[in-house]
């Protein structure tokens, strides 16, 4: 039995998708099969597909972004990579009378001529491999955003957990409680860079927003000085400490008693490690909710995300015979 497949084009210039086309065709065999022949139909569908524009409205709606010149490349492949790969073809789709989840395969044209032949996997939940030539040879990395979509979306609690929190906490329990501690004010830094963006105040600000310090007894700023004296120099000793504008802070691990110790003499603050670990872990639940269908917001993470260094993403080269 025969079924409509359909090949999908954008039009990209200057890394921007001007343009949309769409040709449907009755193909018959497995998935496999059925791509495989709209991919060997792409030179004549690429040159007598009808042309329609982007979704201008929609986009805006779904990424914040004013697509009246275009849609970056780059935001599409983000729609791609989320499992939304048709969603600016709604219209043209429904020009074609393709079925509600069609096999599809698009091109990327630019400059009149077809530059990559690839299959968006409608199912983001499949891993992806991304394969991208570096270093005289193929490195191979696999998309973190596949393998942490659900039906709801990103899971970036877990990703959050396999790429950070977890190496804290193998730290912790191996009684490593200064790199532990310098690797949770990474941490708050990482999310404050990525909640953000790379700008003045960005931990300070996060803190204040998403945590709870109370039951920790120090504010923001007093964790920022102690942030840069111990990731810098492994010290407690800021400049502004050290001036007498903020009160040296320091650090004890009683899980039974968490709460902050005051030292009358120096002024010192000794708080819980637990207290402080607990409060971020638990400013992260009210941080991730705000980008629960926001799209818009979503596309921010992401490519702040697609910037991070990662254990889990690490890519695998393997070099071309004959070098080094």
């Amino acid at each position: 039995m025969s079924e409509r497949a359909v090949n999908l084009f954008l039009y990209v210039e200057n890394d921007t998708v001007k343009e949309l086309g769409v040709v449907a065709h009755e193909l018959e065999g497995s998935d496999d099969q059925i791509i495989a022949a709209l991919k060997s139909r792409v030179d004549p569908d690429f040159t007598k597909a009808p042309r329609y524009p982007v979704p201008v409205a929609n986009i805006k709606t779904w990424l914040g972004i004013a697509a009246t010149q275009g849609l970056p490349l780059e935001a599409y492949w983000y729609l791609a990579r989320t499992g939304k790969p048709l969603h600016i073809f709604a219209e043209p789709l429904e020009v074609v009378k393709a079925p509600q989840n069609p096999i599809f395969c698009i091109t990327i044209i630019v400059d009149g001529k077809p530059q990559t032949e690839d299959l968006v996997r409608a199912d983001p939940e499949s891993p992806q491999v991304v394969l991208s030539k570096q270093f005289g040879g193929l490195v191979s990395r696999v998309d973190y955003l596949s393998a942490y979509l659900t039906p709801a979306g990103l899971n970036v609690d877990d990703l959050l957990g396999d790429d950070f929190i977890q190496a804290i906490k193998l730290l912790y329990e191996h009684r490593y409680y200064v790199s532990a501690m310098k690797l949770l004010m990474s941490f708050v830094d990482s999310a404050a860079y990525l909640d953000l963006g790379d700008v003045a105040g960005n931990f300070v600000t996060w803190l204040s927003k998403y945590a709870v310090l109370t039951a920790v007894g120090v504010t923001p700023d007093e964790l920022w000085e102690l942030r840069n004296s111990l990731v810098h120099m492994t010290n407690p000793h800021s400049r502004k400490v050290l001036a007498g504008k903020t009160p040296p802070l320091s650090f004890h691990f009683d899980p039974t008693a968490q709460k902050v110790r005051v030292d009358g003499g120096s002024g010192t603050k000794m708080f819980s490690f637990e207290a402080l670990y607990n409060a971020v872990i638990e400013a992260v639940g009210p941080w991730t909710k705000t980008y629960s269908g926001n799209l818009a917001k979503q596309l921010e993470f992401i490519q702040r995300y697609d910037t991070v260094l990662s254990e889990g993403r690490i890519g695998k080269f393997r070099a071309k015979r004959g070098t080094t």
